[in-house]
C-alpha cells in the first residue's frame, strides 16, 4: 500500500487545529476520508450510496451514520479505546485495500458492509496476530491448489469448494470429491494427518495433494508471497463478484489480511504429488478404531505411499 493510514492520522493531527479528514485515495472507487474527530480519536469516514445497514457499536469502535444533504450518507467508525490502535489501524487499512478491486460502486459498498461484520468478532478478541510461517505454507498450499480448481472448475465451484478455512475435514470438498492439502519443504518425506476422518472415504473420495515448496530469494523463477498469491486469485475471479466474495470472507476466516510482514517470506513450488486414497492406502480412518477412541493424530510417511500416486 502506498499510503500509510497511521503517517496520515499523524500528519493531521499535527495541523494547526488537530481536527478534519482527509480523502485516503482518489483513485479508489469508494469514498474513503482518514481523520481526526473533535475529541481527537482517530477515524475512517467512508461516503455511502446507500443508507449503510450497520448494527451496532463495536468494542472498542463507535459505528455511527446520518443522511448527508445530497442524499447519500456518511458512515463514521471512530477509535474509542486506543489501546486498540493497531488493531484499528489494521481494520481501516483492509476495510479499503480489500474492496480496492471491486470497481463497481455499489459492489464495492456491499462487499464493506459485509466486511464490517466479519471484523465484529475480532475485535471481541481484541487481537489479529501475524500468521506463523506453517500457517503461511500451509494456506498457500491451499492457494495453489484452489488456483488450479479455479481453471478446471470454474470460479465460484472452486470457492466453493475450498472448506479448509471452516475446518471440514478435507480442505476441499465436491459433491463426491474431496481433496486434502498438505504442504512439505524440501526433502521431507513425512505428514501430519489430523484426524481420522481427514482421510476418511466413506462420505467421497479422497485425493491427498502433496505440495513441496521451497523458501526462495524474491528475483527467483516462480517465486510468490502470500500476499501475491492473493492477489492472484482476486484477479482470477474478478469477473465473478459472488466468487470474489466468497473467497475474501473464507481468507478472513483462514486468518488473513493483507500484511506488509507477509511480503518478507517467498516461496516456490518444487514439486506437486497426487495420492488417491484408495482400498490398502495406510492411513486410520474411524472403522479402524474401537469405540470410545477418536481425535487421533499421526505421522504418514509418503514413501509408504507411492503405488498410490496418480497422474
Amino acid at each position: 500500500m502506498s499510503i500509510n493510514i497511521d503517517s496520515l492520522w499523524d500528519s493531521i493531527k499535527s495541523d494547526k487545529t488537530g481536527v478534519g479528514f482527509r480523502r485516503f485515495d482518489t483513485t479508489h472507487v469508494l469514498d474513503f476520508y482518514v481523520g481526526i474527530d473533535s475529541d481527537g480519536r482517530r477515524a475512517l469516514l467512508l461516503i455511502c450510496p446507500l443508507e449503510p445497514a450497520v448494527q451496532s457499536d463495536m468494542r472498542a469502535v463507535l459505528v455511527k451514520s446520518s443522511e448527508r444533504e445530497d442524499g447519500r450518507w456518511s458512515l463514521f467508525l471512530i477509535l474509542d479505546d486506543v489501546r486498540l490502535l493497531e488493531l484499528f489501524s489494521l481494520f481501516c487499512e483492509d476495510l479499503i485495500e480489500s474492496s480496492r478491486s471491486n470497481l463497481n460502486l455499489l459492489d464495492s459498498f456491499v462487499f464493506v458492509i459485509s466486511r464490517l461484520a466479519s471484523w465484529r468478532q475480532l475485535f471481541e478478541l481484541g487481537d489479529m496476530g501475524l500468521l506463523s510461517e506453517n500457517q503461511i505454507r500451509g494456506l498457500c498450499g491451499e492457494l495453489l491448489y484452489l488456483r488450479t480448481l479455479v481453471e478446471s472448475i470454474g470460479e465460484l465451484a472452486a470457492v466453493s469448494a475450498w472448506v479448509g478455512p471452516s475446518r471440514a475435514d478435507q480442505d476441499f470438498q465436491a459433491e463426491s470429491h474431496a481433496w486434502e492439502i498438505k504442504t512439505i519443504r524440501p526433502g521431507c518425506d513425512i505428514i501430519k494427518i489430523s484426524s481420522e476422518t481427514q482421510l476418511d472415504t466413506k462420505l467421497r473420495s479422497v485425493d491427498l495433494v502433496v505440495i513441496e515448496l521451497g523458501n526462495c530469494a524474491v528475483d527467483s523463477q516462480g517465486a510468490f508471497t502470500l500476499n501475491s498469491m492473493v492477489g492472484e486469485i482476486q484477479d482470477l475471479l474478478k469477473a465473478n463478484y459472488a466468487a470474489r466474495l466468497l473467497f475474501d470472507n473464507l481468507l478472513f476466516k483462514a486468518g488473513y489480511i493483507f500484511r506488509p510482514e507477509y511480503h518478507a517470506l517467498n516461496l516456490a513450488v518444487r514439486n506437486v504429488a497426487v495420492f488417491g486414497v484408495h482400498v490398502g492406502f495406510p492411513c486410520i480412518t474411524p472403522n479402524c478404531l474401537p469405540v470410545g477412541v477418536s481425535r487421533v493424530k499421526y505421522d504418514l510417511n509418503l514413501a509408504e505411499c507411492e503405488i498410490f500416486k496418480v497422474s
